[in-house]
């Protein structure tokens, strides 16, 4: 099916079931779940309280296959696929905060596991048109079928500085809960003993084969976050920055400016004012963490460095 235009899509039946939506994205390990996490406790907002892979990736898996990335494009979308992720979307979002029924201090993993219970057989009593908070690092790979799909969306852009973040991608890779793919026949990662891939395939990734793990790590940092500076100038005026080391070091001034931003009452996010939930780690975020792997760190720094400079960030 051939893509209506732009701005006939919005026009499609149920499109608007969804408003305005919040759109968090990033690399992996930047802070986009401990962002996601505050945001999700917000009244005003739905939330899947999980990343939308069960959605998104099963609706575009024809052209997921086809770019053998987890790249898509506006194109990609035809007005069947809008409907389709806005219904599901729809269907699946809850709000624990507004309905009561859930206290605002549960951990994320368990608001995700009751949101299925609390969804079931609720559609009925939602409002005809809701926002919702989204949150997914694969999306920085998607901005522009995004906006397709949600013309007025606010998206959210959260970077971290390249060490720590490589470090703890690095650290991920490691982990059973970040794997995402098999392999494929022949792709080598010297010294890694796992036959899976870990975290978003960005376009080239392929070419990694050979390479590192450090060497992949770093690669996947600077992808997700070229990709972001490359199509961000092409959005609307709905786009926020956000450092990971301002929102770890002072929550209550970045929490009130994203609220402000996305038209919020702040006075719910006040909660994290002394600091934000620790997410997806077994120990809390230091400045330094990264220092375990230093040596490492400090080979890949060099292919890192325009990227790293572009956000504002010493690649040193």
């Amino acid at each position: 099916m051939t893509p209506t235009p732009r701005e006939d899509v919005r026009q499609l039946p149920d499109m608007n079931l969804i408003r305005s939506p919040l759109l968090i994205f990033g690399a992996p390990r930047s802070g986009t779940s401990m962002l996601f996490q505050a945001l999700s406790t917000h009244p005003a907002l739905w939330s899947l309280y999980r990343e939308s892979q069960e959605i998104i990736e099963k609706h575009m898996y024809p052209a997921l296959q086809r770019h053998d990335t987890d790249e898509l494009a506006a194109e990609d979308l035809s007005p069947q696929d809008a409907l389709d992720l806005v219904r599901s979307f729809y269907d699946r979002v809850g709000n624990a905060e507004a309905s009561g029924a859930v206290n605002s201090k549960i951990p994320i993993i368990l608001r995700a596991r009751l949101n299925k219970l609390l969804t079931l057989g609720s559609n009925g009593s939602k409002p005809p048109s809701i926002r919702i908070v989204e949150k997914n690092p694969q999306n920085s790979f998607r901005l522009l079928f995004l906006q397709r799909l949600f013309p007025d969306a606010h998206f959210l852009f959260i970077s971290r500085a390249p060490a720590a973040n490589i470090a703890s991608i690095y650290r991920g890779w490691h982990e059973p809960r970040f794997k995402t793919c098999t392999l494929p026949s022949g792709f080598v990662i010297p010294g890694y003993r796992t036959s899976s891939w870990s975290f978003g395939r960005p376009p080239g990734w392929r070419n990694m084969n050979g390479r590192s793990l450090i060497e992949i790590c770093a690669f996947q940092w600077r992808a997700y976050n070229e990709a972001c500076l490359r199509d961000i100038p092409q959005l609307t005026q709905r786009v926020l920055r956000v450092r990971y080391e301002d929102l770890s070091e002072g929550p209550r001034e970045v929490l009130a400016e994203i609220a402000e931003w996305a038209d919020l009452d702040p006075r719910p996010l006040e909660r994290f004012a002394d600091g934000l939930p620790v997410v997806n780690t077994w120990s809390r975020p230091r400045a330094d963490k990264w220092r375990s792997l230093a040596p490492q760190i400090e080979e890949v720094l060099p292919s890192v460095r325009h990227t790293a400079e572009t956000l504002g960030y010493s690649s040193s």
